[in-house]
């Protein structure tokens, strides 16, 4: 049995990497291996880790034991952890093709494995420089024991669930196709500030979904419709032509979008309900995606890679000085917190829980394309009673003629705004674009802070500071 240290940069909510995290190491530790996890950044998923019989820790001197092997997800959690254990080999998987976290580490022999979940990630390590020869393809297992396939699928729909991530502006042109259909829906999801901690009955009880990535998968595998759709736009319906070729396929809209969401479009896929090809594809994925059989792939990967490990051709004098230069450069990204009760919180553009409705996410910029609307809206963060200040951080060009871009303060999940059109400023020899008070009389469970600009508005927001201001006396 292995010793194995996993990292993930955060380990607070459900994003695919975070749940990905904990049902890999619990599925390790359940063949017997010993398994810890390190994340920068903690919170309610690490505390479901612990429960689970997992160690946690977002201190890396604290682990408690040297590992075989380093799993490593994202670049700056992988790179404390090297740093910390100069002498034990390491994985690289690439979860996502276009966060900077995702960015391969420096090519070093430490490294003895390069994993992507799918097709893109692959060609995003490429283009990274990473040689297509040192690349294999392990797709995201799911659990299927949380997710079990339903007894019955239904002739007709009569219920459906939108899953979002990001923007949900998308929401009403379902919900319009799914009424016109008789069909009840709902929407869950960071887009609708609506987070569900019970997806697995959520996706029994629904004939159809509407999702993309890994709730595609996980709502298949129940028996559902899965009808790919995300901010980004249509992707067609879940089929077994797109299962075969898993898991050299995406599935998720960045690859597989072709369409905007409209109310026909919805209409059309909705019609092509049929309860036998559902359960044809649900069949041919839960062959596909099970747990026991990419944990598989990653035992014989390990192995493969802690045998060809050479220590003697380690210089970790030479890979530290590396490392710390590529950690030094990511160092505004990253803060350490549980609970998000940190005294100051940091999201650069790149962040997932920051969203765009009119903007270009370009690396860690949040950048306007000349429509109005929302640039920039989240993180969607609980905080304590107390005072803050609220900075953005950029680059203006141009606020809108006669027109200022503005900024918005909204919490909890009925978006009460506390905070209405307070002005970005054009500060010369400055990024920061945005320095906002704000006081908060009782703890609340999300911050979301919106930025407004006209389609003549021209910036980039970089990075967004929540930071707690002492009182004194």
């Amino acid at each position: 049995m292995l010793s194995i240290l996993i990292t993930n940069i955060i380990l607070s909510g459900r994003s695919g990497t975070e749940v990905a995290t904990v049902e890999l190491a619990y599925a390790l530790k359940s063949k017997g291996h010993r398994v810890a996890i390190f994340s920068p950044m903690l919170g309610a998923t690490a505390r479901i880790a612990r429960t689970l019989g997992i160690p946690v820790t977002n201190q890396i001197g604290k682990i408690g034991f040297v590992p075989d092997i380093i799993h490593g997800h994202h670049n700056v959690a992988l790179i404390a952890a090297l740093i910390r254990f100069p002498k034990t080999p390491a994985i690289f998987v690439c979860h996502d093709s276009v966060s900077p976290y995702d960015t391969p580490p420096p090519l070093l022999n430490r490294i003895g494995g390069y994993v992507a979940i799918d097709a893109v990630c692959r060609d995003r390590m490429i283009v990274d420089g990473v040689p297509e020869s040192k690349i294999q393809i392990i797709a995201n297992g799911v659990d299927l024991t949380k997710f079990p396939l339903r007894q019955k699928i239904a002739k007709k729909p009569s219920k459906a669930l939108i899953v979002t991530k990001h923007i949900a502006d998308f929401v009403p042109e379902i919900e319009n196709a799914c009424r016109l259909r008789g069909i009840e829906v709902d929407a869950v999801g960071s887009g609708v500030g609506k987070i569900a901690t019970n997806l697995p009955e959520r996706f029994l009880e629904a004939d159809v979904v509407f999702a993309f990535s890994r709730s595609a998968i996980e709502a298949s595998a129940t028996g559902a419709m899965v009808i790919l759709t995300d901010h980004n736009g249509f992707g067609g319906i879940l089929s077994s032509e797109l299962l075969q070729d898993w898991p050299d396929s995406f599935m998720g809209c960045r690859k597989v979008v072709e369409h905007t969401i409209r109310t026909e479009s919805m209409l059309h896929a909705l019609e092509q309900y049929d309860a036998k090809t559902i359960a044809e594809v649900s069949s041919t994925l839960r062959k596909k995606v099970g747990l026991d059989s990419v944990i598989q792939q990653w035992e014989v990967l390990y192995n493969d890679v802690i045998q060809a490990w050479k220590p003697e051709l380690i210089d970790s004098s030479h890979d530290d000085a590396l490392l710390a230069a590529t950690v030094a450069e990511a160092t505004m990204t990253l803060y350490e917190t549980y609970d998000n009760s940190n005294a100051i919180s940091r999201y650069d553009g790149a962040d997932i829980r920051l969203a765009t409705q009119v903007g270009k996410k370009s690396g860690t910029a949040i950048r306007t394309t000349g429509s109005q609307g929302f640039l920039v809206h989240g993180p969607y963060t609980p905080l304590e009673a107390g005072q803050y200040r609220v900075k953005l951080y950029g680059e203006i060009r141009s606020l809108g003629g006669e027109f200022h871009a503005f900024a918005q303060v909204t919490i909890n999940k009925d978006r009460v705004v506390i905070i209405d059109s307070y002005p970005l400023i054009k500060v010369e020899d400055s990024n920061l674009i945005l320095d906002m008070p704000l006081l908060l009389d009782e703890a609340i469970s999300e911050l979301e802070v919106r930025v407004w600009v006209y389609a003549d508005s021209s910036l980039d927001m970089n990075l967004l500071e929540i930071i707690a201001v002492e009182v004194n006396g």
